[in-house]
C-alpha cells in the first residue's frame, strides 16, 4: 500500500469513528459539520446558501439541517444588516456548549500532542490536497480568509484594522480574516 492511499485510508478511519460518536446530542455527522462551520465561519459565510455551499450540500437538506439546530436552540437566524432579505446563521451559546463536547474534540488532543512540525506538515498537505481544483469539481475551496486571494487592506485611518473582501465588497475586521470563508481562492 502507498503512503498516499493509507493516508487518505487512515482519515477516512478517524472520520467513521468521529461519525459513530456523533450520536451525542442527538445530533448525525452533517450537523456537527454545520456547527463547526458555522463556529468557525466568517460573517459573509454564515448564510443558509454559504453553508450548503461549505458542506456540499442540496439547499433543501441544509435548511432541514438549520431547522433541526434551530429547534435544539444551537442557532439562531439574525436579518442581515446590509441586506433585509438575507440571514445571517450564528451559533448560541447552547450551541458553545454542545461544541465543547464534539467528538472531534477527542481527535484534536491527540494530534495536539504531535509534534508542531508535524502538525505543520500535515495541515499544509491536507489544506494543499482539499484546495486542488481536482478534487472540488466546482465545490467551494473553504479556507482562512488570511489566506485568500480576494482579501484586501483598508487604508482607513481607524483603530481598528479593517479589510475588504474584492469579490463580495463586505467589509472584514481583524478578527473576520482568520475564519473559514466559502469564497476563498488561493493566491495566485
Amino acid at each position: 500500500m502507498t503512503l498516499a492511499r493509507e493516508m487518505i485510508e487512515l482519515l477516512l478511519q478517524t472520520a467513521r469513528i468521529m461519525e459513530a460518536q456523533a450520536s451525542e446530542h442527538d445530533l448525525r455527522a452533517p450537523e456537527w459539520m454545520a456547527l463547526r462551520f458555522l463556529a468557525r465561519a466568517n460573517k459573509i459565510s454564515r448564510t443558509p446558501s454559504a453553508l450548503a455551499d461549505a458542506l456540499a450540500l442540496t439547499r433543501a437538506t441544509t435548511s432541514q439541517i438549520i431547522k433541526l439546530l434551530e429547534d435544539k436552540a444551537f442557532l439562531t437566524r439574525q436579518r442581515s444588516e446590509s441586506d433585509g432579505r438575507s440571514v445571517l446563521l450564528r451559533v448560541t451559546r447552547k450551541g458553545e456548549r454542545v461544541l465543547a463536547d464534539d467528538p472531534l474534540g477527542k481527535v484534536l488532543t491527540i494530534v495536539d500532542e504531535l509534534d508542531p512540525d508535524e502538525q505543520a506538515t500535515i495541515g499544509q498537505a491536507l489544506r494543499r490536497a482539499l484546495t486542488s481544483p481536482a478534487l472540488n469539481h466546482g465545490q467551494p475551496r473553504v479556507n482562512v480568509c488570511r489566506d485568500c486571494f480576494f482579501l484586501g487592506r483598508n487604508n482607513a485611518r481607524s483603530d481598528t484594522e479593517e479589510f475588504t473582501c474584492h469579490l463580495t465588497s463586505a467589509t472584514l475586521d481583524a478578527a473576520d480574516i482568520d475564519l473559514r470563508c466559502v469564497f476563498f481562492q488561493a493566491p495566485r
